[in-house]
């Protein structure tokens, strides 16, 4: 999360040369009252843009969410494209999909009831870890749990088929009942 507040405090602050001017020398042609005024009216917008729920639930990128989270992963087009949803350890919901993309923020959907995260964490525990299974797998999927700063990977597998994110016509169990969970969430 302090990365998102970098993020938007250089854009205040490159929102506010632009406003403000800045003389060659770097010193602003307008009084300092001005330049603080101005500094605090751009950052707003900046830091609560819509993008991932504002600024009560900004955006958040993946090692950033409170721990344990639980995570799936969605693969397609030989991981050109992928779909994220991801539950953090107090009961918030993220979610992006997107290609090629790199590594995006995960924007904020919804908060999810404490129950539903338990029958979603014993739905994981039901899995078994696979070793690379994702070798030449067209729809390689995984479920995650990330805790004390690391990802551990709950299960990997492969899709046979899907025709689009959140399709579970190629999943078995006990992977399609970990998905429901998932998809029950806000």
């Amino acid at each position: 999360m302090a990365k998102r507040w970098v993020e938007c405090g250089l854009v205040a602050a490159r929102r506010t040369r632009e406003v403000v001017g800045v003389t060659l020398s770097g010193r602003s042609a307008a009084p300092r009252w001005w330049t603080s005024l101005a500094c605090v009216v751009l950052a707003v917008p900046a830091c609560s843009s819509s993008e991932g729920g504002g600024e009560r639930h900004p955006a958040v990128y993946r090692e950033d969410l409170t721990q344990p989270a639980l995570l799936w992963d969605q693969v397609a087009n030989h991981g050109l494209c992928g779909k994220t949803i991801a539950v953090d350890g107090i009961g918030d919901v993220y979610t992006q999909n997107g290609c090629e993309d790199g590594h995006p923020p995960l924007p904020y959907v919804g908060h999810a009831e404490e129950l539903a995260v338990l029958e979603l964490r014993q739905a994981l525990r039901e899995l078994q870890p696979m070793e690379n299974p994702v070798v030449g797998c067209s729809f390689p999927h995984r479920f995650t749990e990330f805790a004390d700063g690391a990802e551990h990977h709950v299960a990997r597998f492969c899709v046979s088929e899907m025709a689009g994110f959140d399709d579970l016509a190629g999943y078995s169990e006990p992977h399609a009942a970990a998905a429901r969970r998932f998809l029950t969430l806000p």
